[in-house]
């Protein structure tokens, strides 16, 4: 179950985003996971417009526009500061069409040929019945619809495409490197606040950052990045005109 935005927690100090980082490399898809959260702090977009990316939005172009799911503005992203690491990891996975998801899921394309058992059909010798179906019905939605009464019947099923990985699967990636953390505040939007957080430090304009992020108000900007009163208040401490 994902957590309520207000309970994530952007990452303040510079050794804890070096520790996900570090966390989030290892493993089969530590390329794609890493370059996922990379992109995710540097620019402050969402979970679902990064893993939407495809190959041709930055290949060539670092300074895509990009169509936000949750707002629909077009927004251009700035990648020129990560260009590298964007470019070494599209040599690296051997992408062949710029039409390929830039994050891909790790589930493939895969025909299989599915016995039926009296009602149910058999998948990996075991009979996909009500017990077990709402865990494996989108891989077999087709099929469990389709029920028929033959004891022996051998039906291919071509498995649906899966593009990009989901939001809820990089949902589990970044929690499970909370556990790592001993931390349980992280979640897929540590990336946009931890981007909010720093920007924030780095310039003191959380006007423009409220703008970045496509927030109504500044007030709801601050709140959202953790930004409490007394720091902005500090902030203005030694600040004088006239």
């Amino acid at each position: 179950m994902s957590k309520n935005i207000e309970n994530v927690q952007p990452l303040r100090k510079k050794e804890d985003i070096s520790t996900v980082q570090y966390f989030l490399r290892q493993g089969t898809y530590g390329s794609r996971n890493s370059l996922i959260f990379l992109i995710g702090i540097n620019t402050g977009l969402r979970c679902i417009d990064i893993i939407s990316l495809k190959v041709g939005t930055v290949r060539t172009n670092k300074m895509p526009f990009v169509i936000e799911q949750k707002t629909s503005k077009k927004r251009q992203v700035n990648l020129q500061g990560i260009a590298k690491e964007i470019d070494d990891y599209i040599l690296e996975q051997g992408f062949t069409s710029d039409n390929d998801y830039l994050f891909p899921s790790r589930k493939e394309n895969i025909t299989e040929k599915i016995k039926v058992k009296g009602c149910f059909p058999v998948v990996n010798n075991k009979v996909l019945d009500d017990s077990n179906y709402s865990k494996l019905h989108f891989e077999y939605n087709f099929i469990y619809q389709h029920r028929i009464s033959l004891n022996s019947m051998i039906l291919p099923l071509k498995k649906a495409k899966h593009g990009h990985i989901t939001v809820k699967g990089f949902y589990r990636v970044i929690t499970k490197v909370g556990e790592q953390m001993n931390r349980s505040d992280l979640g897929t939007h540590t990336m946009r606040k931890t981007f909010g957080y720093h920007f924030y430090r780095q310039t003191n304009d959380i006007m423009l950052l409220s703008h970045i992020l496509n927030h109504s108000s500044p007030s709801i900007t601050a709140r959202y990045i953790g930004i409490t009163d007394d720091e902005i208040n500090k902030n203005l401490t030694n600040f004088r005109l006239g």
